[in-house]
């Protein structure tokens, strides 16, 4: 079922470390450990549906989190550069390959893609709003 989006526009800033990460490969490391619900998915939905924003970053959760980030240190390398640029809960998308993190506004989304793209093959700026998540062209 749909998830009706109240949450304010968010810019996103979307980072791929130009390489691989094979989903079979990540689920070869997990554990029983990382198949525990922790109840994050339902409240970063309960938070998309009632537009608070604090609530969803407090929730966003990747259970690939720890099996991707102890296998290959550029993730960690990544989020660090990302966490110093005041970016916000960066994370991976799917199993990895790409992170993002989310920006307080466009501008700050631009600055930090100029900052990325020195180290980094493919980097966006994208803006989730009401209608969904778009790629804007451009920095």
């Amino acid at each position: 079922q749909p998830i009706n989006n109240q949450l304010p526009e968010i810019s996103i800033v979307l980072v791929w470390l130009g390489f691989g990460s094979p989903t079979a490969q990540a689920y070869a490391h997990f554990t029983q450990e990382h198949w525990q619900d922790s109840g994050c998915a339902t409240r970063a939905a309960q938070a998309i549906q009632t537009g608070e924003l604090n609530f969803l970053r407090e929730n966003m959760q990747n259970a690939f989190y720890d099996v991707v980030f102890c296998h290959d240190l550029r993730y960690k390398r990544l989020k660090e550069q990302m966490i110093n640029l005041n970016l916000v809960q960066p994370s991976l998308s799917g199993s990895g390959s790409t992170m993002f993190s989310l920006a307080r506004d466009q501008q700050q989304a631009r600055a930090a893609c100029r900052e990325l793209e020195r180290n980094y093959p493919v980097v966006a700026v994208a803006r989730m709003d009401s209608r969904g998540v778009r790629v804007l062209p451009g920095r």
